[in-house]
């Protein structure tokens, strides 16, 4: 009995390290409530299938409407389609530092995620035309890639811009293992 209560233990303590080897952060990405009217949310962490890899990835959303698919969907199509025209949508996604090339193409990383030197894009099947602010970045330790993203329901102007960068301002990034 008790040689079988010591392989429990011992297995629960060969789970739990390899948990703590697959998954580099304590706690998932998450946004706090910016302001009032904004919605937010996550997925927790969860395991994404990439080819035969099966990798651990964390998000989290802050918007000005509800997103039902923010946590299922990069871009947002759905949500982007009724996006009214001062809507805004940040999303950040972490994942384990591989072997890929970070930040992509050549990218600089942010120091400090401001929707000011952020990446523009036109973006999205569904969306308008306010198009897609992208900012890369590590967690703690490099144990993670960060992506923020800001999609615009049109052209930002400076109050979507300010309040998009107080959204980013809630983003609580977990610390590393």
């Amino acid at each position: 009995m008790q040689r079988a209560i010591r392989r429990g233990t011992i297995s629960a303590m060969v789970a739990a390290a390899f948990v703590a080897i697959a998954i580099p952060w304590l706690t998932p990405v998450a946004f706090a409530s910016p302001a009032p009217g904004w919605h937010v949310g996550q997925t927790g962490t969860i395991t994404e299938t990439v080819g035969d890899a099966r990798k651990p990835v964390s998000a989290a959303w802050a918007a000005t409407v509800r997103c039902p698919d923010c946590g299922t969907s990069a871009p947002p199509n759905k949500t982007l389609k009724v996006l009214p025209r001062h809507g805004v949508i940040v999303t950040a996604n972490i994942r384990p530092t591989g072997q890929e090339m970070w930040p992509p193409d050549g990218r600089r990383v942010a120091s400090n995620y401001s929707v000011t030197s952020a990446y523009r894009f036109a973006c999205c099947e569904a969306e308008s035309s306010g198009g897609i602010s992208e900012m890369y970045g590590f967690g703690p330790q490099r144990a993670y890639t960060v992506l923020v993203r800001v999609y615009w329901g049109s052209p930002p102007d400076k109050t979507m811009r300010l309040a998009a960068q107080r959204a980013i301002l809630t983003l609580h990034l977990p610390q590393a293992h």
